[in-house]
């Protein structure tokens, strides 16, 4: 959910394209639907924002985008070797610690905006 946080600090505070008053009833609306929060709050947000549904689907696209290609290039890396996925951890572990840290400060980040 810091995300979230991020997202009303960008969209409503920092660029002013959603007012809080919208915002808050997007975000009730998306937490009541099945799915994940932070795309549908994104795509509702800047499509209202831009007026149109291209932006919106380009907002989803740039925001979950780099967590694809970074998934789709170490599944292909763990494919492509003939070692067991014990010896892939072992060069996983600064990789999953760098993501442990990143995660960190973004909920650290959100939780400061949220006051």
């Amino acid at each position: 959910k810091a995300n979230l946080a991020l997202f009303h600090h960008i969209l409503v505070e920092q660029l002013k394209w959603v007012p809080e008053s919208v915002f808050a009833e997007l975000l009730g609306i998306v937490q009541s639907l099945p799915g994940p929060s932070a795309v549908q709050l994104l795509l509702t947000s800047v499509t209202i924002a831009t007026g149109s549904v291209l932006c919106g689907l380009l907002a989803i696209l740039l925001f979950m985008g780099p967590a694809a290609v970074v998934m789709a290039v170490a599944g292909v890396a763990l494919g492509s070797t003939k070692k067991s996925l014990a010896s892939f951890q072992e060069y996983m572990g600064p990789v999953e610690a760098s993501v442990g840290c990143a995660a960190t400060v973004l909920v650290a980040v959100g939780g400061w905006n949220l006051g």
